[in-house]
Order: structure tokens, then C-alpha cells, then sequence
């Protein structure tokens, strides 16, 4: 009882994802993106290519 006396109830709220304008480079044998760290690994076969921050495979563009 003492224990709880001084608790508040709160809740969470459930935000929107933000979506990234995504600005890859390559970090080693991985593309990463320099404003939300996402990344993938490109070391056993690299098929990724970036192009001014932008990420393609076999020629084409990559969109998330």
C-alpha cells in the first residue's frame, strides 16, 4: 500500500512512423543511411549501387 500510494497512471501513445528520406552511403561491406541508420549488408554477393544517396539493384531505383 505504501509502496503504490505515490503512483500516477500514464499512458503511452501510439505514434505514425516517420518516414525517412533516406540518404545512403556505403559503411564497409554494408549500405546505410546516414539520417536513420538503416542498413543492409552488401558483402556476399553485392547487388546494391548507390547513387547519390539513393539505393539501385541491377539498375533500378530502390523505394521505401
Amino acid at each position: 500500500k505504501e509502496f503504490w500510494a505515490e503512483n500516477k497512471i500514464t499512458q503511452n501513445e501510439v505514434e505514425e512512423f516517420k518516414k525517412c528520406e533516406h540518404y545512403f552511403e556505403y559503411k564497409g561491406e554494408t549500405v546505410m543511411c546516414k539520417k536513420c541508420f538503416f542498413g543492409m549488408n552488401n558483402s556476399s554477393n553485392p547487388i546494391l549501387e548507390i547513387r547519390d544517396g539513393k539505393l539501385f539493384t541491377r539498375g533500378e531505383s530502390i523505394e521505401f
